[in-house]
């Protein structure tokens, strides 16, 4: 499995939304718009590659599961 084909499905089994890169936007981005943190949806993604995004979404998921 590549580093794109796992954020996607982590996104879609996480229920975060992936904004896909675009012309005028490179950058992968992905909010959670399931939760809130201090009155704001956490970005859980800000990445130029997608091996930094699988990295950032690895961190993010341990987080939330911690916090549990």
């Amino acid at each position: 499995m590549t580093d794109r084909e796992y954020v996607i499905r982590a996104c879609e089994m996480g229920g975060i939304d992936l904004i896909k890169p675009t012309k005028r936007s490179p950058g992968i981005v992905a909010h959670d718009y399931t939760r809130k943190v201090s009155g704001v949806h956490p970005s859980v993604i800000d990445a130029q590659t997608w091996k930094q995004a699988r990295g950032q979404i690895d961190a993010y998921f341990r987080s939330v599961a911690d916090a549990r």
